[in-house]
């Protein structure tokens, strides 16, 4: 099977806007106006916060809201910055996920799931900053377009 995307539906991307809604509002006055950059530093410090929790204190169901709020607030700011764009990716048969996906389609990150693998994992390198870091310098894996190499 081919790898493929498709836009997100009306429904699909209402969901998005409202999951970016609450994450704004996490951040107060004048969030919703913040660079990318500004948004990208607080996920990494808000993640860093919730990753330094004791296990007692994470509610399974609550992070994972967190890290699908998160992913859609990281997600948005990269398409904000670099002019890529939300869609529904399949890698594989039977498997779509949202996605945002460059230009040409080489690549892909797959933002709900990163921030939910950063959250239910603190041993994992937190790379959320620099990820977003490499995006911006370009320094990205060589890949062909519509190749969707995930990143993250």
């Amino acid at each position: 099977m081919a790898k493929t995307d498709r836009p997100l539906t009306e429904a699909e991307r209402d969901e998005v806007e409202n999951h970016l809604a609450i994450a704004l509002g996490w951040f107060g006055d004048g969030a919703d106006s913040a660079s990318p950059d500004q948004k990208q530093q607080w996920i990494y410090e808000t993640v860093n916060a919730l990753r330094s929790k004791p296990p007692a204190e994470k509610h399974e169901d609550g992070m994972t809201m967190t890290a699908i709020t998160l992913g859609c607030l990281w997600g948005q700011a990269v398409c904000g910055q670099f002019g890529w764009e939300w869609a529904a990716v399949s890698l594989e048969p039977g498997a779509e996920f949202y996605g945002v996906v460059s230009p040409s389609r080489s690549h892909v990150v797959f933002p709900l799931h990163y921030m939910q693998e950063l959250l239910s994992d603190p041993e994992r390198d937190h790379t959320s900053l620099l990820l977003y870091n490499m995006l911006k310098a370009g320094s990205l894996p060589p890949a062909s377009p519509g190749k969707y190499s995930a990143l993250g």
